[in-house]
């Protein structure tokens, strides 16, 4: 239950990805690894009249511009992570239908298997479970000259 001043909660948002160990487990729930990067994104709010999505390719809920966020608990994405030829759908989608983001994911295709145990942006995988034991914490992407796309 939501305390009367907070307006939404914001959680730290890691992508699983798939290691050569992972590839060979089908179950994604069982991946461990994850990028150090993470974003915080509001996953839970109060209904508001501030509340909408008004660009084509936005991720964040607008609030109340004066709204008590605070940051509280970490999430899994999968996206990265689900399998081999889920990663190559996602590839295919974005270079097809948004030529904004096209080159950069024309460089991950075939790329779902992360041998070098490197995130996308380069950085060595974490284990999520010392994210969630506070022995990992990783930095906000959103700070990265690398995230802001």
């Amino acid at each position: 239950m939501f305390q009367e001043n907070v307006d939404a909660i914001a959680c730290r948002l890691y992508d699983i990805y798939i290691t050569p160990i992972d590839a060979k487990e089908p179950d994604h729930n069982k991946r461990e690894w994850v990028g150090p990067e993470f974003r915080t994104i509001v996953f839970f709010f109060k209904n508001s009249d501030y509340l909408k999505y008004d660009k084509p390719d936005q991720r964040i809920v607008n609030l109340n511009p004066d709204a008590y966020v605070p940051i509280s608990g970490v999430v899994k994405h999968f996206g990265k992570g689900l399998s081999v030829e889920h990663w190559d759908e996602t590839c295919r989608y974005y270079i097809d239908f948004w030529p904004k983001y096209s080159a950069k994911w024309e460089k991950r295709l075939g790329k779902a298997v992360k041998k070098d145990y490197k995130s996308d942006f380069d950085n060595q995988l974490i284990k999520f479970k010392d994210v969630l034991h506070g022995k990992e914490i990783g930095f906000p992407l959103e700070i990265q000259p690398y995230g802001k796309e």
